[in-house]
């Protein structure tokens, strides 16, 4: 990894815990996780490939948005990287698996580089990440990409970071004292008149507050980029629609009730500036999947959960006037000049 200037960080190098929980990782709490993301897939989708999506735009390998327009993502793996990669799946799997692991790596990279990108640069930070994530898939339903590069996502920011956003790391200021100090998903569940099975994995056993909310948002924009890039017909763009349905149900008790979670956030513009930013990333990818899964019921209904609450998202970003700077194609260092503090690191 390249680092960039990261010296406005009042916390250095973020150590190697899970965002939830600002302790060491026991192998209790690794277990607990672990139920966790089981109970989520189960709300994957699976492919029916006999309900496949027309459309004659080639397959999708690039966001209709960016995190940072001056900084478009760059999904290309080196040589050595990729060698390196290629040793250890021949380390990690038999042959009888090997075969078929390559041949959907391969299909991957050809489809969808951004995914390529998460599953190569993970596999060499976490040697064993790839080969757990397959085994475990492999238990709840046939394995496909999506659950794998969906998962690594998650772990890309679990090991390195806050969120892995295209190919960058994202550090949030006083991410682990924020994380700590933000009331549970499970208040959310007052505000809900139709609760569902997404509901009770995210917010009831989860208990996702508005960090881990977001970081949903970050690999759910990565399950709709692969179904569009695999042409298959499921429900991750209404997956993608809850998440940021929830994240405005965060700031509406926060704004009405947990007012010191609400000035913590209001007080951090870079955890700001990045939600604006995925939010608006995520906007673009359901405007971009419209017409294609829009007959979804569960997908416009969502939405319009959404828009009906999305005054406070609006809210909060005119409270922290970052609003001022969507549009703007800053760099890095002139939005750390403008007091928009945040890490990053490209991987």
């Amino acid at each position: 990894m390249s680092n960039v200037d990261e010296k406005n960080l009042e916390e250095g190098k973020p150590s190697k815990k899970p965002l939830f929980f600002c302790c060491c990782c026991s192998a209790i709490i690794f277990i607990a996780i672990i139920i966790g993301i089981i109970a989520a897939i189960l709300c994957f989708p699976e492919y029916d490939p006999e309900n496949p999506i027309n459309r004659d735009d080639k397959p999708a390998n690039l966001s209709p948005a960016f995190f940072l327009n001056s900084m478009p993502p760059d999904y290309s793996i080196n040589e050595q990287d990729e060698a390196e990669f290629n040793d250890l799946l021949v380390e990690n799997f038999d042959e009888s698996e090997l075969e078929n692991v390559t041949a959907m790596v391969t299909k991957l990279d050809e489809k969808y580089p951004e995914g390529y990108f998460v599953i190569v640069t993970q596999t060499l930070s976490q040697p064993d990440e790839f080969k757990n994530w397959y085994e475990l898939t492999a238990v709840i339903r046939p394995i496909t990409m999506d659950i794998i590069v969906h998962e690594m996502t998650h772990t890309g920011g679990f090991y390195n970071c806050t969120f892995f956003i295209e190919d960058k790391c994202i550090t949030i200021q006083d991410q682990w004292s924020l994380s700590e100090e933000l009331f549970s998903g499970d208040n959310l569940l007052s505000y809900i008149t139709e609760q569902n099975s997404t509901d009770e994995s995210y917010l009831v056993e989860n208990k996702h507050n508005i960090i881990g909310t977001l970081d949903e948002v970050n690999a759910y924009i990565k399950s709709v980029r692969i179904s569009r890039a695999y042409n298959q017909h499921d429900s991750y763009p209404a997956s993608l629609a809850r998440q940021m349905y929830y994240i405005t149900l965060h700031l509406r008790h926060a704004k009405e009730i947990e007012i010191d979670d609400w000035n913590a956030l209001v007080d951090n513009r870079g955890f700001a500036y990045t939600l604006m930013r995925l939010m608006a990333m995520a906007e673009a990818e359901l405007e971009t999947a419209e017409g294609k899964w829009f007959s979804d019921i569960d997908v416009t209904e969502n939405l319009r959960l959404y828009e009906e609450n999305k005054k406070y998202l609006d809210e909060f970003f005119v409270s922290t006037e970052v609003d001022e700077l969507n549009d703007l194609d800053l760099t890095y260092t002139e939005l750390q000049e403008r007091g928009v503090l945040f890490g990053l690191e490209e991987m």
